[in-house]
């Protein structure tokens, strides 16, 4: 929910572009989305936590298994990025945790997604440089 709108602050016209943003419901489905995108030949990228609630803290093993599936698509023309932890921890590590519990507070009493996508949208907060790369990539889709 946060791409599209950092995008607008950054001037990038992902319509323009032709760039369709896909929430596939989790890690786990990725790699559906992908396969289908490449077979039939359209450009795609995906964004993932390393550390996502899609596994059990038990299965952080299978999870590094699954990890390294989704970075290998890398070789096969796909850009991949990938949060440290998870979206959150970045901002909290980018901005500091006092001032990520500010925004956090200004915004009060939403899920953590539409809470992002204020973050987003609000242009007294700072565009993350996690973010960057990706609005990057968007940007060169033709």
């Amino acid at each position: 929910m946060t791409i599209p709108e950092y995008a607008k602050r950054l001037g990038a016209d992902i319509d323009r572009n032709g760039v369709t943003i896909v929430e596939v419901g989790g890690k786990r489905n990725i790699i559906d989305f992908v396969e289908l995108a490449l077979s039939l030949k359209i450009p795609v990228g995906f964004v993932y936590d390393i550390d996502s609630s899609d596994f059990h803290k038990n299965q952080k093993g299978e999870e590094l298994k699954y990890n390294s599936v989704l970075e290998g698509y890398s070789t096969r023309g796909v850009s991949v990025f990938h949060f440290s932890k998870n979206y959150e921890e970045e901002l909290k590590n980018e901005f500091g945790d006092e001032e990520y519990q500010g925004f956090c507070n200004k915004y009060g009493g939403y899920s953590k997604a539409v809470r992002a996508r204020l973050f987003a949208i609000d242009v007294d907060i700072s565009i993350p440089k996690i973010v960057l790369p990706i609005i990057d990539w968007l940007g060169k889709i033709n």
